[in-house]
């Protein structure tokens, strides 16, 4: 008995412990701002800012995002509940600390998941360990797993809470299977907990991100490698076997066949700049890069975007390649032959574990090729194989306590002190894009992050150099080059104003010579020159090259710009009418995609108070998105200023029967209501 609660005691020191230096850890990135993907779907999206707790406002939170096949509802109304805390303040810091918190709650499932399979493998004679140092052993991994650099994306990068939630529902999935499975090797009960955590909690962590699909085919190579069919009562096997065949295997199986069936990949793939045989060779230098990341952190290697990572375009281009395929293929045999062979259960358990976690965002499916925050659940696996096979040689060696001791605490020491380190680059916007253009020179997207950081200190013409550098490495993308466009308008309007004086010409530079790669000049001719030549790149690549997601957000926020009073957009009209106007002929949008580059023409239309022309694009948008209330709200605005009150009049009632008006948009209803009793009826 007091062994038990010695035990229980250090546990619970030791959980204390963890979560104390893991906060401490992370504490200076909870300063930093919002990134990349933040500020689409949290920022931008005002369905979020909900202002009660009532079934429509959540509903509408909830169902607010379009990643995804599942569109991701609990993680919607996770980020809802953060505004909803705040007061409807747009807080970096606060929805960072929940991401904190969810990380530290995963990292004491994660050191309970440890024990768990710990446990397990000693009681099947496949570990040789007490049950006291099963409890160090899931503590190091529980530390280790936590507190690795490797891990930041996944916490301060705000929109991946989405990653880090879907995890806490596969731990606990996994946990209640393998409870439920430990039971069945006693008794005959077990198959409701086992249900439970390969079903049910799985289902709900779909809401988070569909990684969670991965719960069962983690529970199978538990089985597979722990418990070895092994039961109390074997008539229990054919229940088992059923289990695993209708709820994984058939499922699994439906599910792939389904998707090639569908068409989608060759869809998908007609956006993307590589082709699916590109992605998997691509892939598989990829996944040896994270696993070198894993097992010897290098935090200058690491970064917020991974897109300098050269595509392989054959078997040996680059030469790399052909070494990542037929090392992966070496190490996949090695690991079917120590499963078939019942060799080294927690070698073949721990890096399988990695490349199932994998599957969804690192095989087929035209994702982008890389990002730090894939390893969030797949790493796991590594850190339990290191942590056991450090225990191993360990014992062998017969080392000694002060050896065991400095090899149990100096690994998390050394990587809390890099995560430190690294947590506190991010707490600041300049630091952190400087990083990562320092780490990451060819890094399109480290170089836009980088050229936007210095427009906001007002430092133009450096960022100007770092969009034109990222626009030449990235041909398909328009980000740069708006961003260059929006900066040659500043600098126009300043020599108009007198505010800068003019530049002489260059002495061997042609105005008529000039591209959208010439470096800028503060000479009125010379900056038209270059304007034109931006905006012919532009339409260029609008017409030629793959249109993505990136390409329509691009759009949107020029259109947005325009919009507004921004005057880095204040000559931006016509250019990004004829953009939108010409992506909107290409075949192969999507309905939505129509819809929002119709409202944004729509929203143009409407700055400069065109009626009848913001009327007809949002009549398009709707028509191809069915329904949206900022599109339905504007219309029936649009229709108030036309004068047409009855066709307002069915608007705002098709706006007030929706099932999903938030309420924080109740306001803009009266408002509209009240517009519509002033305005004469023409």
């Amino acid at each position: 008995m007091r062994l038990l609660q010695s035990t229980k005691r250090k546990l619970a020191t030791s959980i204390i412990a963890l979560a104390a230096i893991t906060i401490i850890t992370y504490w200076p990135g909870l300063n930093g701002p919002f990134l990349f993907d933040d500020i689409a779907n949290i920022i931008d999206n005002p369905y979020l800012r909900i202002n009660d707790l009532s079934f429509p406002s959540l509903y509408a939170a909830a169902s607010t995002n379009s990643s995804g096949p599942t569109g991701r509802p609990l993680s919607s109304l996770s980020f809802a509940l953060n505004f909803y805390a705040t007061d409807g303040a747009i807080s970096a810091s606060a929805m960072k600390a929940t991401n904190l918190a969810i990380h530290v709650l995963n990292g004491v499932l994660v050191l309970c998941l440890s024990y768990l399979i710990l446990t397990a493998l000693v009681a099947g004679n496949r570990l040789a360990a007490s049950k006291k140092e099963c409890l160090w052993l899931a503590v190091a991994c529980g530390s280790i797993w936590t507190l690795h650099p490797f891990q930041l994306t996944a916490v301060l990068y705000v929109v991946q809470r989405m990653t880090s939630l879907a995890a806490t529902f596969t731990i606990i999935g996994l946990i209640f299977f393998i409870i439920g499975r430990r039971k069945l090797t006693t008794s005959s009960k077990g198959i409701s907990l086992i249900l439970t955590g390969i079903i049910f909690v799985p289902v709900i962590g779909l809401g988070a991100k569909e990684t969670a699909a991965l719960t069962p085919l983690f529970a199978l190579l538990i089985e597979v490698t722990v418990f070895r069919g092994v039961l109390h009562n074997p008539r229990l096997k054919k229940h088992l076997n059923f289990i695993y065949i209708t709820f994984i295997a058939i499922p699994c199986l439906l599910s792939a066949l389904w998707f090639f069936q569908s068409g989608m990949l060759s869809e998908q793939y007609a956006t993307r700049s590589f082709t699916l045989t590109e992605r998997l060779l691509t892939e598989s230098r990829i996944l040896w890069l994270y696993l070198s990341s894993i097992l010897l952190p290098r935090t200058n290697s690491m970064g917020l975007f991974l897109d300098d990572i050269a595509i392989s375009h054959g078997f040996l281009q680059p030469l790399t390649t052909a070494f990542s395929v037929i090392s992966l293929i070496g190490l996949a045999s090695l690991l079917l032959y120590g499963l078939l062979r019942n060799k080294l259960p927690w070698v073949v358990l721990g890096l399988s574990w990695f490349f199932i976690g994998h599957l969804i965002e690192s095989t087929v499916l035209p994702l982008e090729l890389a990002f730090e925050h894939r390893n969030y659940t797949p790493s796991f696996g590594v850190v339990l194989f290191v942590v056991i096979a450090t225990y191993k040689l360990l014992n062998r060696a017969n080392a000694r306590r002060s050896v065991v001791l400095l090899a149990a605490i100096l690994p998390p020491i050394t990587l809390a002190a890099a995560t430190h380190v690294r947590a506190g680059q991010w707490s600041s916007r300049d630091t952190l894009t400087a990083l990562e253009v320092l780490h990451h020179p060819t890094s399109p997207r480290a170089l836009r992050a980088r050229g936007l950081a210095l427009e906001i200190q007002g430092r133009p013409d450096e960022a100007y150099d770092f969009h034109r550098r990222s626009a030449e490495l990235d041909t398909q993308n328009l980000s740069g080059l708006i961003r260059m466009r929006g900066i040659l308008n500043l600098a126009s309007y300043a020599l108009d104003q007198g505010t800068i004086d003019p530049e002489p010409l260059p002495p061997t530079d042609d105005p008529a010579n000039i591209t959208y790669l010439s470096a800028i000049t503060l000479h009125p001719e010379y900056l038209n020159n270059m304007a034109k030549a931006v905006e012919e790149e532009l339409l260029r690549r609008v017409r030629e090259e793959k249109k993505d997601s990136g390409t329509i957000m691009a759009l949107q926020s020029l259109a947005g710009c325009v919009a507004s009073i921004d005057l880095s957009c204040r000559t931006s009209s016509p250019l990004a009418k004829l953009l939108i106007e010409t992506l909107l002929q290409s075949e192969n949008l999507s309905n939505t995609e129509r819809a929002h580059l119709n409202y944004n023409l729509a929203r143009m239309a409407m700055h400069f108070e065109d009626w009848e022309d913001a009327e007809t694009h949002l009549d398009h948008a709707i028509d191809a998105k069915l329904i949206d209330l900022q599109m339905l709200v504007a219309l029936a605005d649009v229709q108030i200023q036309l004068g047409k009150i009855n066709e307002a009049t069915r608007t705002i009632e098709r706006y007030r029967s929706s099932d999903t008006q938030p309420t924080f948009r109740r306001d803009v209803l009266q408002q509209l209501e009240n517009n519509l009793t002033n305005r004469p009826e023409n």
